[in-house]
């Protein structure tokens, strides 16, 4: 528009900005946001009469909405999350404030612990699709079981030798063993190699133990023959015979081909799995089971899948249960709510009796939740708004001027 006018000037209008208060709200709703997410948060509240912005506190905490709300004696009604802080706050003002726990949280809340369970019995799921392999692991296991130590009296030696036989069997690699055992690389690279430990040996100890890095490097990963590897040594001095040396580095011949065999193992066993169906992931899993739940249309893979799980009585119960209880909250129905909790209260599935546990101790704000037709929606539309301003200014402006854009979003300027 051609006006000189610098970017501080209207830094400075904007902090002469002050956003009105409204002390005769009736109805709010509130909820977190993240300064920065999983470090500091603070608070939005909106006015749930006219759909305004009202204010922003600097934190989450209970005195601070106390305090807010002190400032407010004409509230009646308050929306909110599940938050025990909101809660307490208000309890804490000891007026006749109606709590109002959002819908969208409830329904939320109960997709977290389905998700949550999933993840926790993928095993199960796992041993419907993969059973051959399940089987496999197991008997390899209890193989592993019967492997037990025969002397109490053992050396120190002995004690990192079945610790690096343990651990390369369950697939560690040798600088992980190395690192964990507490010894260096050539030596677990050596204990792969023996099927027992040897016995110690007294004679005088000659310079092999200075070159094992170097030459167990050059064999393994570089390729170089054991025969070239003497030559070289020799050429620079070392005085070593070629049969004493084959002699003691012929346990890498070993280690060689244990890694060899290792390796074809594992590339047949990929081939097999990529020749079969994949493995859903958790999160895909949720996703498919929450639209199961909903009733929305499933893919005939989709179906497939809600099939297979099925055959689990813990799929079917907490699937039955979730579609009961968003079949509550869409009808809000009070007294099939309490019928509900009350039958699934001594659930055997953890996330179940925990989710009605948290219910039961909230039972006011939810049963106001289908009373009330009154909902946090537009406080996730202005937390969007508000994240969409804070990164516009790359996180830098303070509350006292995040509060004062907020303020202005709400007519043209900034939208």
């Amino acid at each position: 528009m051609n006006i000189p006018l610098s970017s501080g000037t209207i830094l400075r209008d904007l902090h002469r900005v002050t956003v009105p208060d409204v002390p005769s709200v009736r109805k709010i709703g509130v909820d977190d946001w993240a300064f920065r997410k999983g470090v500091t948060y603070g608070s939005i509240v909106v006015n749930l009469e006219n759909g305004s912005f009202l204010s922003l506190l600097g934190d989450r905490e209970r005195e601070s909405f106390r305090i807010w709300l002190d400032q407010h004696p004409d509230i009646s009604v308050v929306s909110r999350d599940r938050s025990t802080d909101y809660s307490a706050a208000i309890a804490s003002t000891q007026r006749d404030i109606i709590e109002v726990a959002d819908r969208f949280h409830l329904i939320k809340n109960l997709s977290d612990k389905i998700s949550k369970l999933i993840n926790e019995k993928f095993a199960d799921y796992k041993k419907l699709i993969r059973p051959e392999i399940v089987k496999s692991s197991e008997d390899k296991a209890s193989k592993k079981m019967l492997l037990l130590p025969v002397s109490k009296r053992v050396d120190k030696r002995q004690v990192h030798f079945d610790a690096v036989k343990e651990m390369r069997s369950k697939g560690f690699s040798i600088e992980k063993i190395a690192k964990s055992v507490g010894i260096s690389k050539p030596t677990v690279i050596k204990y792969i190699g023996f099927e027992t430990l040897p016995q110690r040996s007294h004679s005088a100890r000659n310079a092999y133990h200075l070159y094992e890095d170097r030459v167990s490097t050059e064999y393994l990963e570089e390729g170089i023959s054991l025969q070239r590897i003497w030559e070289r040594l020799v050429s620079e001095g070392a005085k070593f015979g070629r049969n004493p040396f084959y002699e003691h580095f012929k346990y890498l011949t070993k280690v060689k081909q244990s890694i060899t065999r290792a390796n074809l193992e594992n590339k047949t066993a990929r081939m097999i799995e990529e020749a079969k169906a994949p493995l859903l992931s958790p999160i895909v899993m949720s996703v498919i089971t929450d639209k199961y739940i909903r009733g929305k249309d499933l893919a005939p893979a989709e179906a497939e899948f809600i099939a297979t799980m099925r055959k689990l009585s813990w799929f079917i119960v907490i699937c039955a249960a979730a579609k009961e209880f968003y079949e509550i909250i869409n009808k809000s129905d009070i007294q099939k709510l309490r019928s509900w909790i009350e039958h699934y209260k001594d659930s055997s599935i953890s996330y179940l009796k925990s989710f009605i546990y948290g219910l039961r101790h909230d039972m006011a704000a939810v049963e106001n939740a289908l009373r009330y037709p009154i909902s946090n929606g537009i406080l996730e539309g202005y937390v969007n708004k508000l994240k969409t301003i804070k990164r516009s200014m790359y996180g830098r402006a303070g509350i006292e001027l995040l509060a004062v854009k907020m303020y202005l979003a709400e007519g043209v300027l900034f939208n």
